[in-house]
């Protein structure tokens, strides 16, 4: 199911390098995370690995049906309170628990999104991923992409002095404009030419892309955001993005 012709692949790239020729100085690219860099939901995976193991500070306990409970409310509450509950912990733990969970869940990683940004690290291009995941959740698996820490963009709270979390919100919420906000803040104002995304959060990032939107749709009808996809490829074939359609094998580029 999630084989991309060679050919789509190549033609990708060489429009890349031709676009990199107009492109003024450190040009920059944009992945979302679950959907997009791979075919799992990692910060879900991760809530499961760290209420197995009681992974919370104190006697504190949490279950996926509060969040999901908070989600049909305010799903920027919810996407908030999932970094919230890190609160008290420090964040060396959580970034090792994070390389366990990795190691204890490992994502289905998509070819086609390692090849191209390879390609991209290749040409000098920062690459960034932007997750409505936590943002310490995901950086475990960017690691796989050749990604460093610095350029995970997520969901955080701040952190005090000696390295705990607070459960005080710092930064925008990263899911649909908030993602663009988030980038932005990061690149000091400065737009991706390359945006990768899976779902309707992901347009708008898309669109703030100066020259590539590539949508990736891959979900079964079952799942959870299948018809977010569906709307977001249907936006890709209107406004003639890249889009990689797996369910149907079509493969587009404009």
């Amino acid at each position: 199911m999630y084989q991309v012709p060679k050919e789509y692949t190549q033609n990708l790239k060489n429009q890349i390098d031709l676009a990199l020729k107009s492109q003024d100085h450190n040009p920059i690219a944009a992945f979302d995370a679950d959907g997009t860099c791979w075919f799992s939901d990692v910060g879900r995976d991760f809530f499961s690995h760290q209420s197995e193991h009681k992974f919370f500070a104190g006697n504190n306990q949490y279950t996926w049906d509060h969040y999901k409970a908070l989600e049909e409310k305010d799903m920027e509450a919810a996407l908030l309170w999932m970094s919230q509950i890190l609160n008290g912990l420090k964040v060396e733990d959580v970034r090792a628990f994070g390389e366990d969970c990795i190691k204890w869940s490992v994502p289905n990683y998509v070819a086609f999104t390692k090849e191209i940004i390879d390609h991209l690290h290749k040409r000098g291009v920062a690459v960034y991923i932007v997750t409505a995941s936590v943002k310490w959740t995901v950086e475990a698996g960017a690691k796989y992409f050749g990604i460093p820490e610095e350029r995970v963009i997520g969901v955080t709270t701040k952190i005090k002095e000696d390295g705990t979390f607070t459960a005080e919100q710092d930064g925008p919420v990263t899911w649909y404009e908030g993602k663009v906000k988030g980038l932005l803040e990061k690149t000091n104002g400065k737009k991706p030419f390359y945006v990768s995304g899976n779902t309707m959060s992901d347009v708008p990032m898309m669109k703030s892309s100066t020259a590539f939107k590539v949508v990736i749709n891959s979900v079964t009808p079952e799942d959870s955001i299948y018809q977010s996809e569906v709307e977001a490829l249907n936006v890709a074939k209107k406004e003639n993005w890249n889009y990689l359609d797996y369910r149907s094998g079509e493969f587009h580029t404009p």
